[in-house]
């Protein structure tokens, strides 16, 4: 590979002559190109020579010019060291040799249309099998695949992928379903609870899953670090007792008649004691085990296995785009399985089908109660409250923005009773003067998806005389809780992954973006409320007093409640059985390919199914 670079500095540094035009060179001017001696300068020329890429005839005598020609052409040199790049899921280092040596040819563009050519569904045959893969891009990054660790919502549905809980909350029917516990009780007061596993289900390294497994997991989240997702779940759970090979105790401090739904959180999935031999990943139970996970490149392999029934797709291949491609793979129009989630451009074909999906989200402001400034004052609050119109947000930005969020979820467009009083700009304008802002420079960070939501937020503030600077950064630097202290704002999406138990933690997690930014008496009020709703039996009273605490909040202008989102998956008609995952993903586990040739046979006139 190494002298194949040489190759390309060379032929990029005479980019201007054509293949077969000799041009009159000095050993010396090589020499400074190949950042090396003219000695060695003359062992490459001749690797090249042999190799068929050029012809170099030395100058003869002292002082005079050799003669170099170009025989094989850059682009398809270049071509050819990106694609092996890529292969080696380098995808960023493939690019920097397109924008290094791909000026004034189309090398660039060419690959990433033999790139999106490669997206979708591909099949191949081995032996006698069928061996389907999907490959698809996303500008989404993959931060961590530990369960413990997992925040955004495209980590935690790949968690979900690779994983299992002890149990899953059914959302439609909204109770806990068995998944690696068949059953489970408590006793009069839920502060003992009894989980009894299934027998025979086996982690992805082969080894059997056991009461063992879900001590050391319940421990391992006990010892997370406070500024992960796990260690506020780690203090839920209290103590874990192997009873025997398939019965485990839990011991809590107080009463929680939802333990099953915070066992039902990601982050309590269960992980083998022993790592994945060819990644040293954790290992699980889950429909799929990771067998690359890469910059870039993360590839999930079907795991024979699975307690639930093998998924039918063999392979998922994923590949993380950086912002600055996202523009150039659009431009290539791709025919695949695409979820539009706001990050990308999606095309769409007549011959497509396309699913909606109502996403059980809230995009929230958040005012920062913990740092001295006019977001402290709750006529400040107010007047930004009556700036930013939901309503008037969605009309004016459009696409996947749905109606406006008057909580953490949806609840059939019921609103918290506000002043039918209609507010004048006056009115707005002196709450301002009386918060005594004086004009002062205020930070709104978010990351990339929410970009024009908070460019929106800026400019409607700007209109009273409010500046506000968006600072956008990486999902990843955004999780920084140095960035959340300098903030005045913070714009993020709550996903509701386990009905109650999501609301909860982002209430109380010093890991979410929302308590960080509380006032401590409103901490104080919403950590007692919570203490009651764990202790109270009745679903339909927890309900209750979650909506006090979402009630509290808007009355206090604690934050925003902005929007609720639709996602929309447009996929050929081919893909079957397309399901949206709690998290606003494609579930893998799910979705089948319909062969060419069943398709065929069944004429078209037939009606497809699922």
């Amino acid at each position: 590979m190494t002298i194949t670079l040489d190759y390309l500095a060379l032929r990029h540094a005479f980019a201007q002559i054509a293949d077969g035009e000799p041009v009159r060179v000095t050993l010396s001017q090589l020499a400074a190109i190949l950042f090396c001696t003219p000695r060695n300068a003359k062992l490459l020329l001749k690797k090249m020579e042999q190799a068929d890429w050029l012809r170099f005839v030395p100058g003869v005598g002292r002082g005079n010019p050799s003669t170099l020609t170009f025989l094989l052409p850059l682009q398809a040199v270049l071509l050819e060291v990106a694609q092996a790049r890529l292969a080696h899921g380098q995808l960023h280092e493939a690019i920097e040799l397109l924008d290094k040596y791909g000026t004034g040819t189309s090398a660039k563009q060419q690959f990433w249309q033999k790139l999106s050519g490669t997206f979708g569904y591909a099949v191949r045959t081995e032996d006698t099998s069928r061996i389907e893969t999907l490959r698809f891009p996303t500008g989404r990054q993959i931060l961590t695949l530990d369960p413990a660790e997992a925040f955004y919502a495209f980590d935690i549905h790949l968690v979900r992928q690779i994983f299992d809980t002890l149990v899953a909350l059914d959302r439609e029917k909204n109770v806990c379903i068995p998944r690696l516990a068949h059953s489970w009780e408590a006793n009069h007061d839920a502060t003992r609870w009894v989980f009894y596993l299934r027998k025979g289900i086996r982690f992805h390294n082969g080894l059997e899953c056991t009461a063992d497994d879900v001590v050391r997991t319940v421990q391992r989240l006990g010892h997370t670090p406070c500024s992960q997702p796990g260690e506020w779940l780690g203090r839920q759970l209290g103590t874990a007792v192997a009873l025997d090979r398939y019965t485990v105790l839990f011991k809590l401090a107080s009463p929680n008649w939802i333990l099953p739904r915070f066992l039902a959180h990601p982050s309590a999935s269960i992980i083998g004691q022993a790592a994945e031999s060819d990644t040293g990943l954790l290992t699980g139970t889950g429909a799929f085990r990771v067998t690359k996970w890469q910059p870039f490149l993360t590839v999930l392999e079907a795991f024979d296995d699975y307690f639930a029934g093998r998924a039918q797709t063999d392979n998922v291949e994923i590949l993380q785009l950086l912002p600055e491609q996202l523009a150039e793979w659009e431009s290539a129009a791709p025919r695949q399985l695409m979820v539009d989630t706001g990050e990308m451009a999606q095309p769409t074909f007549a011959d497509w089908d396309t699913k909606h999906f109502f996403h059980a989200s809230s995009s929230i402001l958040t005012f920062n109660r913990k740092k001295a400034g006019p977001q402290n004052d709750r006529h400040f609050r107010e007047a930004l409250r009556l700036i930013l119109s939901p309503e008037r947000m969605i009309a004016d930005l459009g696409g996947f923005r749905d109606s406006p969020a008057h909580g953490f979820h949806y609840r059939g467009g019921e609103a918290m009773p506000q002043e039918s009083t209609k507010v004048s700009n006056d009115d707005i304008l002196q709450l301002i003067a009386r918060s005594g802002y004086r004009g002062e420079e205020l930070r709104l960070s978010t990351y990339g998806r929410h970009a024009a939501d908070a460019r929106w937020i800026a400019w409607q503030c700007q209109a009273y005389g409010i500046t506000i600077t968006v600072e956008l950064h990486s999902w990843g630097d955004l999780r920084d809780s140095a960035i959340w202290a300098a903030s005045d704002f913070l714009m993020f999406g709550a996903v509701i992954y386990v009905e109650q138990v999501t609301q909860i933690e982002l209430l109380q997690s010093a890991a979410c973006f929302i308590r960080p930014h509380l006032a401590p008496a409103v901490d104080d009020i919403i950590d007692q409320q919570i203490g009651q709703l764990l202790a109270e039996p009745c679903d339909i009273r927890r309900e209750q007093l979650l909506l006090e605490i979402e009630r509290l909040l808007q009355r206090e202008n604690a934050l925003l409640f902005l929007l609720h989102n639709t996602l929309t998956a447009s996929y050929p008609s081919t893909v079957k059985n397309v399901r949206f995952t709690a998290e606003g993903w494609i579930d893998f586990s799910c979705i089948w390919f319909q062969p060419d040739t069943a398709k065929a046979a069944l004429g078209e006139d037939h009606k497809p199914s699922n």
